[in-house]
């Protein structure tokens, strides 16, 4: 009998359907993976971040220790311990914003 296409229509229909399927059951299963590479690739820069930022820390300490010899010997105002404090603060709280971020990206893996 003459169906007019339809059941190679239905043999596409079906195949599409199986395409469709199988691709949402490797994206199920590859997603996972894929966040998990990118959650290490993260902790890993974070890492890099953290010993850059401590550098920066143990400086911004130095610094703070020298305008502050520096003013017991009467060379420099008050001023200058005043900001070398204030940038040495600020080097902390940027190392502890990057520990926060590493212990946010570890509890997300």
């Amino acid at each position: 009998m003459f169906n007019a296409g339809r059941i190679g229509f239905d043999v596409d229909r079906a195949k599409a359907a199986y395409g469709r399927i199988s691709l949402s059951i490797v994206i199920a299963y590859c997603e996972p993976s894929r966040r998990w590479k990118v959650s290490l690739a993260g902790l890993r820069i974070l890492d890099e971040q953290a010993q850059y930022q401590a550098t920066a820390l143990e400086n911004a300490n130095k610094a703070t220790l020298l305008a502050t010899a520096r003013y017991n010997k009467g060379l420099v105002a008050l001023i200058d311990v005043i900001d070398a404090q204030r940038t040495s603060l600020l080097a902390q709280r940027q190392a502890l914003q990057v520990l926060n971020s590493q212990m946010l990206a570890t509890v997300a893996l």
